[in-house]
């Protein structure tokens, strides 16, 4: 079922539309697998946008939060990053709930309401 899924929703990523692109982004990152997480950079830095980086910054993975945070040269994303990090720990303060690796982000369910907010990779243990 992997397979069918990856399979489907790689070009997705490729596609150049906002709405599928950012939909196939946080269908993989609900999966949490993580063999998916280069592209998924890849994504960010190609078509990445505020609510992209967000998502990355507080997903649980500390390669996506990272790549959120460096953001990519011309396209702002690293301003965005920091902006969305800084509101996001300024409104919850730093309760250490939801992201490790950022105290006091709120995790992916919270953020895109999608999934569990399971870090990446959970599913595959």
């Amino acid at each position: 079922m992997w397979a069918d899924t990856k399979r489907t929703l790689l070009p997705d990523l490729y596609s150049g539309k906002d709405t599928v692109v950012q939909n196939a982004v946080y269908t993989f990152i609900a999966l949490g697998k993580e063999e998916v997480i280069p592209e998924l950079i890849d994504t960010l830095r190609r078509q990445g946008n505020k609510n992209m980086a967000e998502t990355y910054l507080h997903c649980g993975d500390t390669r996506l939060s990272d790549a959120a945070r460096d953001g990519h040269a011309g396209g702002g994303m690293r301003s965005l990053a920091g902006r969305a990090l800084a509101r996001c720990v300024g409104a919850r303060g730093s309760s250490g709930k939801g992201n490790r690796s950022v105290p006091g982000a709120v995790s992916v369910g919270q953020t895109i309401g999608i999934c569990s907010g399971s870090p990446i990779g959970a599913a595959d243990a």
